[in-house]
């Protein structure tokens, strides 16, 4: 995925509420792939194997793959109101199972909709929305006598180090902000007299 940003869930959360007896409990949480997702659903199904329905929906951000199932609700009434939140906050990486309690009044095809519907909402909010950034991973290896100097750069920049290994030599590994990529490559070169180099390592997503 190349887009230089995404919006997500920031964390897993769970929301509940009653509708005419029927109960219906939310539970959500951020994904990176389409089998993280199915494990999130095969778990929430396990701990209601007595539920009327699971139903569930998700958007993997590889691919842009999107799933979601009515599970024996009438078509359309479910699975579908619970992805159009998600389409709608135009969020990615994201899933959600909504588990019913069938509290032996019918609710409707308009009203299974308001109600799935507003169990994804729920969710949402619980959740909170946050926006990842694509960053560079940047790293480089360094004699020993330079690591504190090039260090007290990365900190100047407002960078800390995501890994610091003190082998042979010491390798430090970064993300930054990707137009501060050139800066940042410039500030190490000038520091270690010319001595390390900066290699760029992938892309990544960050908050």
């Amino acid at each position: 995925m190349n887009a230089i940003s995404y919006k997500t869930v920031c964390k897993e959360a769970y929301s509940e509420f009653t509708e005419k007896k029927s109960v219906f409990m939310s539970y959500i949480r951020p994904i990176s792939t389409e089998d993280e997702a199915k494990e999130f659903l095969n778990k929430i199904r396990q701990k209601h194997s007595d539920a009327t329905h699971n139903v569930y929906a998700y958007v993997n951000r590889e691919g842009n793959v999107s799933r979601f199932s009515d599970d024996g609700e009438p078509q359309g009434t479910a699975g579908m109101p619970v992805f159009d939140v998600l389409r709608k906050e135009e969020l990615l990486g994201v899933c959600v199972v909504v588990t019913r309690y069938f509290g032996g009044i019918l609710l409707g095809g308009g009203g299974l909709v308001r109600a799935y519907g507003r169990a994804a909402r729920d969710a949402v909010e619980k959740a909170g929305v946050c926006m990842y950034k694509r960053k560079s991973r940047m790293k480089f290896a360094c004699d020993y006598d330079l690591s504190g100097k090039l260090l007290r750069e990365l900190e100047k920049l407002g960078i800390e180090p995501s890994e610091k290994l003190y082998e042979e030599k010491v390798k430090v590994a970064f993300i930054c902000e990707s137009d501060l990529q050139d800066k940042v490559v410039g500030a190490i070169l000038d520091a270690s007299g010319g001595r390390c180099k900066v290699e760029f390592d992938e892309y990544v997503y960050a908050k």
